[in-house]
């Protein structure tokens, strides 16, 4: 059994569609049992979360290929390109902006940086959308350090 309700954002005026579980969802034999909630689920007539979702679709199609099951590295690389996906969804849903055309102001950082040695840590906002985006840039990058 599912709940579902809708929820609108002021800030970038999305609608979100949260559906919360019954606290354990039996697995059917191919699907993983998750207990985790509530689940976001997103609008895919915005071009952006369609991109998103297509692209975990194919990593979606690509896990369950004999070819990629049977590399474990491959399976890894796809791990890390779904939570770059992932990244680039909740960067979106906290309204990303880009900001090339000005540099860093630091000292909102430096008042960051000291609510969190306090104990205080912000989940929202600009800040927290640029860290998910950055994660995604940064997710799996090779090793330029030679072995």
């Amino acid at each position: 059994m599912w709940c579902s309700t809708k929820l609108l954002c002021k800030e970038c005026d999305n609608v979100f569609h949260i559906a919360l579980p019954e606290p354990h969802r039996i697995s059917d034999g191919n699907q993983v049992t998750e207990k985790t909630s509530p689940n976001l689920s997103l609008d895919t007539n915005d071009p952006v979360y369609a991109t998103l979702t297509q692209c975990a679709k194919r990593i979606s199609q690509l896990l369950a290929a004999p070819t990629v099951t049977a590399n474990s590295d491959v399976e890894s690389s796809l791990d890390d390109f779904l939570g770059a996906v992932y990244a680039l969804i909740i960067a979106k849903r906290k309204n990303f902006q880009d900001r090339p055309d000005r540099p860093i102001n630091i000292k909102p950082v430096a008042q960051r940086a000291d609510r969190m040695a306090a104990g205080n840590v912000k989940t929202d906002g600009l800040w927290i959308a640029g860290f998910y985006f950055n994660n995604a840039l940064s997710a799996r990058r090779p090793s330029t350090i030679a072995s």
